[in-house]
């Protein structure tokens, strides 16, 4: 091949190999990562019910742990919801209410590996309710979880008492392939009465009117009634029977015996994700070219170098 030839295929190459690794690198890191996005806020107002389905979430959370809104972000096994719950300027502080959030999915039900007379949930998923902004002591754990639901069965139910403002929910996809997730949210009024414990502290009840009863005048002929003193036999102390039974070595042996019960939940291993279509383009069509180019460059110099001795 001669050498004009020789050099111009080794400069088209090269051309050709840095447009490609130009491409694959914007590509690489114009791509989002993998990870849950946040979902559409929801509103809800007095005596409202409103529900919405989700999408299905890809990943597994065998651990249950590490499911913060921020967290949720940029991971692919749970997703956040934000919610906003109106209360009316006019609200009547007499009334009392709290708010339901209801998750539900479809899943299938398989055998339990333990017990096959038993089954369940192919799909487990969690809810996890926090404030929005978090409150990082907040919670029966001080995690700043606030209500939950996360049973291991279907569907999952947590309430908000008197709820106002911004919160956050967090589905949690456990184990199992999900194909989507319903949230519903209810508002639920209740009037209150006033019960006698939270009346003041001085308050007596009136005393009901009636008509005292008059004494007999004392006089000729009265005498006061005499009373017979009554006369009180005292009683058997007998042993209390519930202590007759259950504290014998049989008994106690018997309770070691027992086989002892684990609440089992089984953990299904996922396969790796396939590699994307830049990684693909990047290391079979991009890295090959470029070593093309480089061979080409490094044999038109070397033909070049031969043709002037």
């Amino acid at each position: 091949m001669p050498a004009t030839s020789l050099r111009r295929c080794s400069r088209i190459s090269g051309v050709l190999a840095a447009v490609f690794a130009l491409a694959a690198a914007f590509l690489t890191f114009a791509t989002p990562q993998a990870g849950a996005m946040l979902q559409e806020r929801m509103t809800l107002q007095e005596d409202e019910i409103k529900e919405v389905t989700f999408p299905g979430i890809p990943g597994n959370n065998p651990a249950n742990d590490l499911h913060t809104p921020e967290v949720c972000s940029t991971s692919p096994y749970c997703d956040t919801i934000p919610v906003t719950i109106v209360r009316p300027p006019d609200f009547d502080d007499t009334n009392d209410y709290f708010v339901q959030f209801h998750m539900s999915w479809e899943s299938e039900k398989i055998p339990f590996p333990a017990d096959p007379s038993g089954e369940y949930a192919a799909n487990d998923m969690d809810m996890f309710l926090y404030n929005d902004p978090i409150v990082e002591d907040a919670g029966e754990d001080q995690d700043g979880v606030i209500a939950s639901g996360a049973s291991g069965g279907e569907p999952e139910v947590a309430y908000l008492f008197a709820p106002e403002g911004n919160y956050s929910i967090v589905v949690v996809n456990f184990v199992g392939v999900n194909q989507d997730y319903t949230i519903k949210l209810t508002w639920v009024s209740d009037e209150i009465t006033s019960p006698f414990e939270s009346l003041a502290p001085g308050f007596k009840p009136p005393a009901s009117p009636s008509t005292p009863t008059p004494r007999p005048a004392e006089g000729a002929g009265f005498e006061p009634p005499t009373l017979p003193t009554p006369t009180l036999d005292p009683l058997p102390v007998l042993p209390d029977a519930a202590f007759d039974t259950g504290f014998g070595p049989d008994d106690f042996e018997e309770t070691l015996a027992a086989p002892i019960e684990f609440d089992v939940r089984p953990v299904k291993v996922t396969r790796p994700d396939p590699p994307s279509n830049v990684a693909l383009v990047l290391w079979l069509l991009a890295l090959p070219l470029a070593a093309i180019a480089f061979g080409g460059t490094y044999l038109s110099r070397r033909s070049a170098a031969l043709l002037r001795i």
